[in-house]
């Protein structure tokens, strides 16, 4: 069932035509605060930097090195098609480009002063750009989710051959790789629920008054 609502959300945003960025709306009235916007500036920038990292598509080169390298030998094996399955999804997350999502939406935020009390009269992005920008955070999330599940299985199904004492060069190599993969997967998840979540009041302040904007929370 899970996995269900991830493929759908994955679709989604596979499809979903870009936003026009240059569409605002302009603030009219004192519900958000100056300091809230400034917040979330800083936040984009911080999780702007840590999915800026290369650590993922590193770790991902070397994997796609070994599932290339063995595929005449191994390619039968059940935690071969979940290594392949790392890959795809990996691949999938290069396409969403996060980090660029995230630098377009930070550029269509007003930046108010220090000293500045109210927003009336400044721009936010219009709410189609906004729930875009969710719709792509949801979509990421759910396929680095898919990713973990598939190199935890990947890792059982290695450290039980190497138990068994069968292709243990291989399965030494799996065992490392996914170790390491997981926690750089790991990182991106609760990066990508943390921008999501600081995005999301966002949903809210780009809509008219009296017209609440719903949107699927991260699981």
């Amino acid at each position: 069932m899970a996995g269900h609502w991830r493929d759908e959300v994955d679709a989604l945003a596979r499809h979903a035509s870009e936003p026009d960025w240059g569409q605002k709306r302009v603030v009219r009235d004192n519900r958000i605060h100056p300091a809230d916007v400034t917040a979330l500036l800083g936040k984009l920038v911080s999780a702007r930097r840590i999915l800026g990292m290369q650590e993922l598509m590193a770790e991902a080169g070397l994997l796609r090195r070994l599932v290339v390298r063995n595929h005449s030998q191994m390619h039968h094996c059940k935690h071969y098609k979940e290594l392949q399955q790392v890959l795809r999804v990996t691949r999938r997350l290069q396409e969403l480009d996060v980090c660029e999502l995230l630098n377009k939406l930070r550029s269509a935020m007003p930046r108010p002063g220090k000293s500045a009390e109210t927003l009336v009269g400044h721009d936010l992005p219009a709410p189609s750009v906004v729930g875009h920008v969710l719709t792509r955070l949801l979509a990421g999330v759910a396929l680095v989710q898919q990713s973990i599940d598939a190199s935890m299985r990947a890792f059982a199904a290695a450290r039980t051959e190497l138990a068994q004492g069968l292709f243990m060069p291989f399965n030494m190599s799996v065992l490392a790789m996914m170790a390491r993969l997981g926690a750089v997967l790991r990182v991106w998840h609760s990066t990508l629920a943390f921008a999501y979540e600081s995005v999301y009041p966002c949903l809210f302040w780009a809509s008219p008054p009296g017209q609440p904007q719903q949107q699927q929370q991260p699981q």
